[in-house]
């Protein structure tokens, strides 16, 4: 009760305001930060040093280390005020705790704000008026919820001074002044230039006489905190560059001490080279400024001596910074205005006729400047408006200036009697104005926010908290916390409380210093859709261009900012958790209209519409965007579209693409005759599928023929499955044969199939790296022998990528497979072509999971079945074998017609075989495109089977084959002869593997673009092309069957020419002339043991 006595109601009207105050500002600054407006420039780079301080790294913050190398924020900012602040935000290391600090200075502030005014003499309730007024004013919210800042405290140190020197506290202003020089280098200018306005307030002019003064009390304790001032901004620039990096920086990548704070005090006579607009967009803002106060500051002209070194700092040194009322610069430029504006208010006289020459000439010069002001602040235009007010501005404010000193203006005195208007009520109708303007120009103003204004960041603000919001603590459950994580700007807050946490980045070349690169990557990627395209180049690369990582969590949204987020692992392959804050629905707040559409409102809600008008000239873009970003998946997007017009033929085309439109993704025309009717809402779908992190994905309707009027209401996005490494593509995204339907069950079935293409599709882009793809198949009923082709193509079937055969004996449920792709393709399809199937086949899906890179090199094991290859006459398929009997001069079986990848293999052929004499003669090849390439060939005689025998063939592949054949070839078979299965074993690199064989590759004059490597190849160029022959005995303990090929494309010393081949089924029929060649060059090469030098 005591104290409550003891506080006026003025007072106590002000504790209520500021606690009020307090809290909306804490409020908003949280829903800021649940809407993802805060940044980690600024918000992120102090939670993280605050935090880094508390875990043994002095104020490190990445933000500044990968940008500028350095160890510790006081590098850049010598603010020791930040270790007391570490201490209190390690009570609670959450964003709010920094946003309750800096609340409470910036409402503090106006304690010491209005005991200046009391002091000079203001009303009460005016100054009240004026409180509210500088509370309100746009430069100082603006500058607040720019995220955190340690300029929020020096309004509340510079008044506090400027209070404590008023009232020759001097011992309390010490304290002050030590508080400000700590928190930021720019205080002792403020300070040393206080310290001059209040001598020049007492002495005037006689300042100067230095000597005469000196034995003045008053006059030395001024001089002393001007002295004070100019030593501590030295020793501020020495802690900043000598102390600190000898404490926290490497020895060898510390600079010259003394020279980095010699050049810091030289850069202060160095302007800027700014140019003349740059300095008119700064003398705008501080026009901008004065007139937020009303001009009340120039009833005050002395304000401008503690203005003077920030005039300068703004227009002359450093332009940039006095541009964006949003940014925290504001907290700095608003201390003289305010001061000199709350003393200004002071000096209005009562009972002057000339109050309401004041009044009017302030709210018109306020909106004679903010207006015209404004738009060529914001949007960086100068026009005629704008240099009219500019120029208009001195003269209104030598007005004001006038009527300060409380002069008549001529022909306004006569009128006193008549109109006696008290300057009291005039003077809160003028801050009633102010407030009033103030707030509608302030971040307050609902109507300021958006994710990229032009005021400055700190016009993001929001009255809601983002859906996505919600679903963070969750999303976030999956990330180690001391893990390295790479996280997009408006996401670094979230993981600011981690020395390992760094930025995304404002550009893929923004941050020189970032420690990762393609072979040194972070464990986890935070982002969301709105950066992606920050990310560094790196990072970008890893997520859409390779397999190294697996989408971990995802927060789906369709919000315009920061749409959805997603939470990336390194090597994780498994799914993904799915929180939906919104449905991927878009409609003209995320799309953009193309040239002749406009938005038309809805008459059945508060929404609008995109409305293409008939005539416009044709083909034209109606719409495009919504630039967002999706993880692999497959997806529909329904188009919500009505036609005024009865027209059946085409309307416009709807696509899904990236890359700016440059590639397309799936395509679809739309015809009238497809909508529901005229007038009626149709939903025209189109499924595309993803296999990698797409960026900039847009749902557009181009090439429109404006043949009648189109209205688009919006577009729904639907996630068909799980998104995540795993691919499913269904059968109605497949086109399929007329025999083949899709069930109800939504499987694609087919029965008695003939030859036929039974489905192809989906004409999907697909990016580099390494696939495991998998038909989900059933049948049952169907002939152990009946024969299907899986293939995979891409560019509408011009380029082959893998084929294998399948057979109803061995599908069990389905066929799997590895793809690997060496570079980018588009229209991508999975196809089966049917030879025969005799009984019910049934496609359920396909799947496709990318792997990691780190799955190669990769063992192989497959076994191609008898059913899956093809037989000649002489061979025919028995009890699931192939058999033959006496086949002499062909060709028993060949196929499977597969695809092999880089690798080191061994091929098997399981024969059997008994009685057969032995001259009996086989040759088991390996051929690739058809059989005209040979790959490998081996000789095998009767005398080497003997029953069940298992025949292997090495085999090492540089580059992918494709129609590979497993071969068997009887020159002359006496007796049965038995295929029972070929088995592929192996590695499959990926890239070029260890080669079989000797060394020097440049001996034998090796071409590296040869598909493969053996000891054969060797041979075949010292013949071919007269070369020495080199460690040719080393050749000579090959085997010489594996020299069987070079009969094909040589002619040896002999001069017996190579003989015309003939061709069977893409391979060849060897005739006896050609085995005898074969036969004396393995034994010129065995009896030489490389000692004679064989030529061409």
């Amino acid at each position: 009760m005591k104290l409550r006595s003891r506080l006026s109601p003025a007072s106590a009207s002000l504790l209520a305001i500021l606690a009020f105050y307090t809290v909306l500002l804490i409020y908003l600054a949280e829903l800021r930060y649940e809407s993802f407006y805060t940044q980690e420039w600024d918000l992120g780079i102090f939670m993280q040093a605050l935090w880094s301080t508390l875990h043994g790294r002095l104020l490190y913050d990445a933000g500044d280390y990968v940008t500028f190398h350095t160890e510790s924020l006081l590098i850049i900012h010598p603010a020791l005020i930040l270790l007391p602040l570490s201490l209190i935000y390690g009570l609670y290391p959450h964003a709010i705790t920094l946003f309750v600090i800096q609340a409470l200075a910036v409402a503090s502030s106006a304690v010491p704000l209005y005991m200046i005014g009391e002091r000079f003499g203001a009303s009460r309730p005016a100054l009240i008026g004026a409180i509210v007024v500088y509370l309100l004013n746009p430069f100082l919210l603006g500058s607040y919820f720019y995220d955190f800042h340690l300029e929020a405290f020096l309004p509340l140190e510079s008044f506090s001074l400027f209070y404590l020197l008023m009232r020759r506290r001097y011992g309390l202003a010490a304290v002050v002044f030590i508080l400000g020089v700590f928190t930021l280098e720019i205080f002792p200018f403020i300070a040393l230039f206080m310290a001059i306005y209040f001598a020049y307030d007492r002495f005037g002019i006689g300042m100067l006489a230095f000597w005469r003064r000196i034995r003045d009390g008053t006059y030395r304790m001024y001089l002393y905190f001007a002295a004070a001032a100019v030593l501590s901004y030295v020793m501020l620039r020495f802690i900043e560059h000598g102390l600190v990096p000898a404490l926290v920086t490497p020895t060898d990548v510390q600079g010259n001490t003394i020279g980095l704070v010699w050049r810091q005090i030289i850069y202060l006579f160095m302007p800027s080279a700014a140019n003349y607009q740059q300095i008119v967009y700064s003398v705008a803002y501080w026009l901008l400024l004065y007139a937020s106060f009303g001009f009340l500051a120039f009833r005050h002209p002395k304000h401008l001596i503690i203005a003077l070194p920030l005039l300068y700092f703004s227009i002359i040194l450093m332009p940039y910074f006095a541009q964006y009322m949003g940014f925290q610069y504001g907290f700095i430029f608003i201390i003289p205005v305010a001061i000199g504006s709350i003393i200004g208010l002071s000096r209005l006289k009562s009972g002057r006729s000339a109050s309401l020459i004041l009044s009017i000439a302030l709210i018109l010069l306020y909106y004679s400047v903010i207006y015209p002001g404004a738009r060529a602040f914001i949007f960086k235009t100068v026009g005629v408006e704008e240099l009219l007010a500019l120029l208009l501005a001195p003269a209104a404010i030598a007005a004001a200036a006038i009527v300060s000193e409380g002069r008549a203006i001529p022909g306004v005195g006569a009128q006193r009697g008549r109109r006696n208007l008290r300057v009291a009520s005039l003077l809160l109708a003028v801050l009633v104005v102010l407030a009033a303007a103030d707030f509608t120009f302030s971040p307050l103003n609902p109507n300021a926010n958006a994710p990229n204004p032009p005021w400055g960041s700190g016009y993001t603000i929001s009255y809601h908290a983002n859906p996505a919001y919600k679903y963070m603590h969750d999303l976030l459950s999956y990330y180690e916390t001391n893990e390295t994580v790479v996280a997009s700007s408006f996401l670094f807050p979230y993981v600011a409380n981690n020395l390992n946490s760094y930025p995304g980045g404002y550009g893929p070349s923004t941050f020189k210093y970032l420690p990762f690169k393609e072979t040194n990557l972070p464990q986890y990627i935070l982002v969301d859709a709105f950066e992606f395209n920050q990310l560094p180049s790196c990072i970008q690369n890893a997520l859409v261009n390779e397999s190294f990582y697996g989408l971990r969590a995802w927060i789906v949204s369709s919000s315009p900012y920061p749409g959805s987020i997603m939470l990336f692992q390194l090597g994780y392959s498994g799914s993904p958790a799915i929180y939906t804050a919104e449905p991927l629905v878009f409609d003209y707040r995320n799309l953009d209209l193309g040239q002749g559409s406009i938005l038309v409102r809805s008459n059945s809600s508060p929404s609008y519409y995109i409305y293409e008008p008939p005539n416009h000239g044709g083909y034209a873009t109606m719409w495009y965007g919504p630039y967002t970003l999706l993880p692999p998946g497959t997806y529909r997007a329904n188009f919500l579209i009505k036609s005024v017009g009865n027209y059946s033929g085409y309307l416009l085309t709807l696509d899904v693409a990236t890359n700016l439109g440059r590639e397309i993704i799936a395509s679809e025309p739309l015809y009238g005759y497809e909508l529901a009717g005229p007038g009626k809402w149709t939903n025209v779908s189109i499924e595309f599928t993803l296999t990698h992190v797409t960026p900039l994905v847009e749902l557009r309707g181009i090439w429109s023929s404006g043949a009648t009027s189109l209205y688009l209401a919006n577009i729904t996005l639907e996630p068909m499955q799980v998104p995540g490494n795993t691919t499913v593509i269904f059968p109605w995204q497949l086109k399929h044969s007329p025999q083949m339907r899709i069930a109800a069950d939504g499987s694609l079935v087919g029965e008695d199939l003939g030859p036929q293409t039974a489905w192809y599709g989906p004409y999907i882009g697909m990016q580099p790296g390494l696939y495991l793809v998998r038909y989900n198949m059933n049948s049952s009923g169907a002939s152990p022998s009946d024969k299907m082709q899986i293939e995979v193509t891409a560019d509408y079937g011009n380029v082959t990528l893998y084929t294998s055969p399948l057979c109803a004996a061995h599908m069990r449920d389905g066929s799997e497979f590895y793809l690997l792709l060496n570079g980018s393709y588009s229209a991508v399809e999975f196809k089966a072509y049917v030879y025969n199937w005799s009984g019910p086949l049934a496609l359920e899906n396909i799947t496709i999971t990318r792997l990691p890179s780190s799955a190669l090199p990769l063992a192989i094991h497959q076994i191609y079945y008898p059913c899956e290859l093809d037989t000649t006459g002489a061979g025919a398929l028995s009890d699931g074998v192939i058999r033959a009997v006496n086949a002499a001069g062909t060709m028993v079986w060949y196929g499977p017609y597969t695809t092999l990848y880089p690798g080191i293999y061994d091929v098997t052929f399981a024969l059997n075989s008994s009685g057969a004499p032995a001259d009996s003669t086989l040759y088991l090849q390996v051929t690739a495109n058809d059989g005209s390439v040979i790959l490998r060939e081996v000789k095998v005689t009767g005398a080497e089977i003997s029953g069940p025998t298992p025949i292997t063939i090495p085999l090492t592949l540089n580059q992918t084959e494709q129609y590979v054949e497993f071969r068997g070839y009887a020159v002359n078979w006496e007796g049965p002869l038995e295929l029972d299965y070929i088995e592929l074993n192996g590695t499959m690199t990926g890239g070029v593997p260890a080669r079989r064989g000797f060394g020097s590759s440049g001996e034998l004059g090796y071409l590296a673009e040869h598909p493969f490597v053996d000891w054969s190849e060797d041979l075949y160029r010292v013949l071919h092309r007269g070369l020495p022959v080199v460690h040719l005995g080393r050749i000579a303990h090959e085997p010489p069957d594996r020299l069987d090929h070079l009969l094909r494309r040589v002619r040896v010393d002999q001069g017996e020419p190579q003989l015309p081949v003939r061709r069977y089924r893409g391979g060849y029929d060897r005739g006896p002339a050609e085995h005898r060649l074969h036969d004396r060059l393995a034994e010129r090469v065995l009896a030489g043991r490389g000692q004679q030098d064989v030529r061409r």
